[in-house]
């Protein structure tokens, strides 16, 4: 058995003070702005986290990841392991904050995925699942504009 594993890598380019973005991904009011439905979040090394996310049109879709952030570094880093279920390898998601010509350039890894073929499918849905996140985290700060609900059939928070 390998242990070689493979890493989504996914970036854009925000036009928001990197204060802004770091709120986004920490602050448990801000997350469910773009992100999970509900969130509980302790943005410091050790402290835990908890994202829901809720999908009545795919009910597939709703779970919750929890744990504890790994790396916190206010404005440039956050880190965190992604538990996707007791038979699951957990995998790290690091988020990267730099400066951008026209904002912060957001970079994500999301590390650790197993290069096995039965995990292709999973793989390919995080990646495809975090180029919407970020994209819509965009939207969110740029233009007030949420799209969970309408193109994914998420519960958004206020939302019956």
């Amino acid at each position: 058995m390998s242990d070689e594993t493979r890493t989504i890598r996914q970036s854009i380019t925000i036009n928001a003070p990197a204060a802004t973005i770091f709120k986004a991904f920490t602050d448990a009011g801000e997350l469910i702005r773009w992100f999970p439905t509900e969130a509980e979040s302790n943005p410091q090394p050790g402290g835990k986290f908890k994202y829901f996310f809720d999908n009545p049109t795919n009910p597939e879709q709703t779970h919750t990841y929890e744990g504890t952030y790994i790396e916190i570094l206010p404005d440039q880093r956050i880190a965190y392991p992604w538990n996707m279920a007791p038979d699951k390898p957990i995998t790290t998601v690091e988020i990267n904050l730099g400066q951008a010509d026209e904002g912060t350039l957001v970079s994500l890894d999301h590390r650790g995925w197993p290069i096995a073929s039965e995990a292709n499918e999973v793989f390919q849905r995080h990646d495809q699942g975090w180029q919407f996140f970020l994209e819509n985290l965009k939207k969110v700060l740029e233009e007030n504009v949420d799209e969970r609900a309408s193109l994914m059939g998420m519960r958004t928070t206020g939302a019956a």
